[in-house]
C-alpha cells in the first residue's frame, strides 16, 4: 500500500525510479521482458542504478536483436523474471515511478508480476512523454530521442534499458526544474495533475477528465483498446491501426450514437499494443469471444477486409471467402485487404488442389464436384 502522503511531498525531496524495459515484442500479454533498467533519483540527483538482462524462456526474434543488440547468447545465463522480481520490488520501494511512455513499460511489468503471482506495482507515476506533450507543444515529435535532442542531452546506447532510463531520468530532472520555474509546480500532486490536465481535440471537443489520463498517452501503434465502466467491467473492445487516432475519433462531434453511449458509461480505458494490425484484429476477436462486452457483437464483421475460411467440421470442406472472423473451430487464412486478393489466392488453391466446388446439396446428391 502506497501512503497517501507520498502525493503531497515536495518534488525536491521526492524519490523517483525511472524505468525502461526491452522486450521480445510489443504485446505485453504475449511477449516478455529481456532487460530492465532502473535509475533512482533523490533530491533531483541520480543516486543509484539497477540493470539486468532477463531470460524470456524462448528465442529472441531477429528484428528485436537488430533493434536492441540483445541476442539469445546474451540472455542464456541471465536470470528469469521470477528470479529478479524481489530485487525489482525492493529497489523501487514506495517511490514514484517514471519513464518515457511509461504505460508501455508498466504494462509489461504488470503481466510479468501477475505471471509470478505478485500484485502489479501501484506506485504513483509520472510519464515524461505526457509532460513533453504539454511542456513542448512546438516539438513535432515527442519520442525519447527527439526530447533528448531538444534538451541537448546525449544517449550513448539507445534502445538499451539502462541507457534509456538514464537519459529519461535526466529529462525528468530538467522538466521538473523548468516546471518549477514556469508553472510554479513544486509538489508531486501538482506534477501529476499537470501531466493529466484536459486537452482539446479539433479545437472544440474535450476528453472527459475521467478518461483524459488514459487517452493523452496513447501511442500511434496498432493495438486493442478496452473501455471499462465504474465496476471495472469491459463494456467495449476495439482494434486500431493507430490507437491514438482511433480512440481520439470517439471524441469528435460526428461520433455515432453508439459511441456516445459507450463514452457515457466508460470510466477507464485500457490498451494493449500489438506488432501489427492483423495481430490486433485477432486479439480483438479473441477478447470479444471471451469477454462478450455489452456493446460488441459476438461475430465481428471486418467490412472490406477478408479471410479464406475452411470449415473443419465438414468431411469435404469447401473454402469460402468471408469478412467475418470467429473462434469457432474453423481455419481462417488472411487477412486480405480486398475481396479481389482473397479470390486470387482461392483461385490458386483451386488449381493446385482438388478442392470441392459444389454446394452441400449437390454433394449429398452424389454429384462430382471437384476440379
Amino acid at each position: 500500500m502506497i501512503p497517501a502522503e507520498l502525493y503531497h511531498i515536495p518534488l525536491d525531496t521526492a524519490e523517483f525510479n525511472v524505468i525502461d524495459v526491452e522486450t521480445t515484442g510489443l504485446s505485453a500479454r504475449n511477449n516478455r521482458v529481456i532487460e530492465i533498467g532502473i535509475v533512482k533519483i533523490n533530491d533531483l540527483k541520480i543516486v543509484d542504478r539497477y540493470q539486468t538482462l532477463i531470460n524470456p524462456g524462448y528465442r529472441i526474434p531477429p528484428f528485436i536483436t537488430q533493434f536492441t543488440g540483445i541476442d539469445d547468447d546474451d540472455v542464456y545465463d541471465a536470470p528469469t523474471f521470477s528470479e529478479v522480481i524481489c530485487k525489482v520490488e525492493d529497489f523501487i520501494g514506495e517511490s514514484v515511478l517514471s519513464g518515457h511512455n511509461l504505460n508501455f513499460d508498466l504494462s509489461f511489468l504488470r503481466y510479468e508480476f501477475l505471471r509470478n503471482g505478485n500484485e502489479p506495482l501501484a506506485n504513483p507515476n509520472v510519464c515524461t512523454l505526457k509532460i513533453a506533450r504539454k511542456l513542448y507543444p512546438m516539438l513535432r515529435n515527442k519520442s525519447l530521442s527527439s526530447v533528448t535532442k531538444h534538451l541537448r542531452l546525449k544517449n550513448s546506447s539507445a534502445h538499451r534499458a539502462l541507457a534509456d532510463a538514464e537519459v529519461t531520468a535526466k529529462i525528468l530532472v530538467k522538466m521538473i526544474k523548468e516546471l518549477r520555474s514556469k508553472e510554479n509546480i513544486n509538489f508531486l500532486s501538482e506534477l501529476i495533475q499537470y501531466q493529466s490536465k484536459v486537452i482539446s481535440l479539433n479545437g472544440s471537443v474535450k476528453i472527459p477528465k475521467k478518461l483524459n489520463d488514459d487517452v493523452i498517452s496513447l501511442p500511434q501503434s496498432p493495438g486493442v483498446y478496452y473501455f471499462l465502466n465504474k465496476k471495472n467491467q469491459v463494456i467495449y473492445v476495439g482494434k486500431a491501426k493507430s490507437l491514438r487516432e482511433r480512440v481520439h475519433s470517439y471524441f469528435s462531434n460526428s461520433a455515432s450514437s453508439k459511441t456516445k453511449r459507450i463514452l457515457r458509461q466508460a470510466a477507464k480505458l485500457r490498451t494493449e499494443i500489438t506488432n501489427s494490425e492483423l495481430t490486433a484484429l485477432l486479439l480483438e476477436a479473441e477478447a470479444i469471444k471471451k469477454i462478450n462486452p455489452k456493446h460488441n457483437s459476438q461475430l465481428k464483421k471486418y467490412g472490406n477486409k477478408y479471410f479464406i475460411r475452411i470449415t473443419k467440421t465438414h468431411k469435404y470442406p469447401k473454402p469460402e471467402i468471408s469478412n467475418k472472423f470467429d473462434f469457432d473451430g474453423n481455419d481462417y487464412f488472411g487477412l486480405f485487404i480486398s475481396r479481389k486478393r482473397a479470390e486470387k489466392v482461392l483461385n490458386i488453391l483451386d488449381k493446385a488442389f482438388a478442392l470441392r466446388e459444389c454446394t452441400d446439396k449437390e454433394l449429398l446428391k452424389g454429384k462430382k464436384c471437384f476440379l
